[in-house]
């Protein structure tokens, strides 16, 4: 388990001004698949958030893009940003 460095992005106002940074953790799930090489990588607080990469250190930097642009889209949707959760230690295994 990992977790990423801390991912922030401008929340825009009603009037579409930059009104502030906007910083949270999440939990990142890196997964090597033997069979296939390379990694998947997923977010448990952000359902259906997942990407992949060839390599563990591209997998990171993939998954970082993929959380900015859920977050954007979340946020573009009007919903609330999903806050960090924590993985009960039974699943670190």
């Amino acid at each position: 388990m990992s977790t990423a460095d801390r991912l922030g992005y401008r929340r825009r106002n009603s009037a579409g001004c930059s009104e502030e940074v906007i910083t949270k953790r999440y939990t990142i799930l890196p997964i090597s698949d033997p069979e296939e090489g390379g990694y998947t990588a997923t977010v448990p607080t952000l359902l259906g958030c997942v990407t992949e990469g060839d390599t563990l250190e591209e997998t990171l930097e993939n998954v970082k893009d993929a959380i900015r642009l859920y977050l954007e889209d979340v946020e573009a949707s009007g919903e609330s940003i999903p806050g960090r959760i924590d993985i009960p230690s039974a699943c670190h295994g």
